[in-house]
């Protein structure tokens, strides 16, 4: 699959090159790209990437990647245990979705925050950060991250020792996945 996408990508990109394109199209070209990049295992040069998406997104006034892309920096800096990066990228792109009134980035926005400070165990951050996205979520009526936020929710009852309520709270997001028919959120939970 991922050598597929690569091929699609090659392919949209020779298109990009051939009309001249240099506007958002490109950047989302390039943040496909970086994607991938991160998702075979090579981190740094997916960062180095997404810095550079950002900078142009940021000149060329593409708030919508420009906030996106600092989530997903966000992201992987997470996964790399770059924590105080992770939360400064996520503050900054919190910051842009609130500024552009984008709904559906600042609440999955909060649910990252809320998963990263579930991982330091910052407990009262993620409580206060999960009910945000959970009635964002709700608001929006966004079913698949109604089941992160729920799974936020069990994972801080589980490091709570709560393990009952964790278990009720993960049949519930099994329940959401596999209604929407969706392999990741019924095995992470």
């Amino acid at each position: 699959r991922i050598r597929r996408a690569q091929a699609v990508l090659e392919k949209a990109e020779r298109f990009v090159d051939k009309y001249d394109l240099r506007m958002v199209e490109t950047l989302e070209l390039r943040r496909c790209r970086a994607d991938i990049v991160a998702i075979v295992g090579k981190p740094f040069d997916a960062i180095r990437s997404y810095e550079n998406i950002i900078e142009d997104a940021e000149r060329m006034r593409a708030n919508a990647i420009y906030a996106d892309t600092w989530r997903v920096l966000g992201t992987l800096q997470f996964k790399l245990e770059e924590n105080d990066k992770a939360f400064r990228s996520w503050n900054i792109a919190l910051g842009l979705a609130q500024e552009t009134n984008d709904v559906c980035l600042h609440a999955n926005l909060l649910c990252d925050i809320a998963e990263g400070a579930i991982m330091i165990h910052a407990l009262k951050t993620a409580r206060s950060v999960c009910e945000q996205s959970l009635s964002l979520a709700r608001q929006i009526r966004h079913s698949s991250l109604i089941g992160r936020c729920l799974l936020n929710q069990a994972n801080m009852l589980v490091v709570q020792k709560d393990f009952e309520r964790a278990d009720r709270l993960i049949r519930r997001v099994r329940h959401i996945g596999q209604k929407l028919r969706m392999p990741t959120l019924i095995f992470s939970a």
